[in-house]
């Protein structure tokens, strides 16, 4: 681990670039994996992002479910958010503020979680929930975006790339590092943090924003908040 985020050290071959606009001065793969590890070890515990992952799981459910989830806060989890969302129509919100967890979730997540009858699934849903013993502080922050990082960048590893070029992501110039598999990461040329990985050996797609500027949470209003009683 590096300043609360993770050492990186992609090994790269067939370093090599495209031409480019001197607005981008061109990378080999080599220089910019290395770039991008500098620029994303260098985040302390404090800094935040958020990260948005879309693909396929098998649950809740269902096999063929299409997942979605976002999480965005400070590296460590200490202040975040976690939203999950599947295609058959699961959907929860965490908000981890000081230490305590506030769970907002449709039905369909009551159903399935929380160990509670019907009646208690009606007074859950689309409340904020505080104190519910089954999702702990410890619990969110296992979704951490350093958790998320890790995996993803762990992953990055194992794969190798051949070129890169300079791609529009947005209607921005963007570096794009690819290989023969169907693997691509995006770079922003002016900070260097990843903002795009899709990579051949994991079924998801990873978008990165709000470097060092994602939202801080607070906790919900009280009016909109029931306590967990089981």
């Amino acid at each position: 681990m590096c300043a609360g985020v993770m050492a990186l050290s992609l090994v790269a071959a067939g370093c090599s670039s495209t031409g480019a606009p001197a607005s981008v001065p061109t990378r080999s793969v080599e220089e910019l994996t290395k770039d991008m590890g500098n620029a994303v070890n260098s985040q302390a515990s404090t800094k935040s992002v958020r990260i948005t992952d879309s693909g396929a799981q098998k649950d809740p459910t269902s096999a063929d479910a299409t997942q979605n989830f976002v999480v965005e806060g400070t590296m460590d989890g200490s202040n975040m958010l976690f939203e999950q969302n599947f295609s058959t129509g699961y959907s929860v919100s965490m908000v981890l503020v000081d230490d305590k967890v506030y769970t907002k979730a449709n039905d369909k997540y009551w159903q399935l979680n929380g160990d509670v009858d019907g009646a208690t699934v009606a007074k859950y849903a689309d409340k904020w929930v505080s104190d519910d013993p089954n999702t702990t502080a410890d619990n969110v922050k296992n979704t951490a975006p350093v958790k998320v990082l890790t995996t993803v960048f762990t992953e990055l590893q194992a794969d190798t790339f051949q070129k890169v070029d300079i791609v529009k992501r947005n209607g921005k110039k963007v570096y794009q590092m690819t290989n023969d598999k169907g693997s691509e990461v995006d770079v922003d040329p002016a900070t260097m943090y990843p903002i795009h990985i899709k990579l051949s050996n994991h079924p998801d797609t990873f978008e990165f924003e709000k470097w060092n500027n994602a939202a801080t949470q607070v906790v919900p209003p009280a009016d909109q908040t029931v306590v967990y009683s089981g």
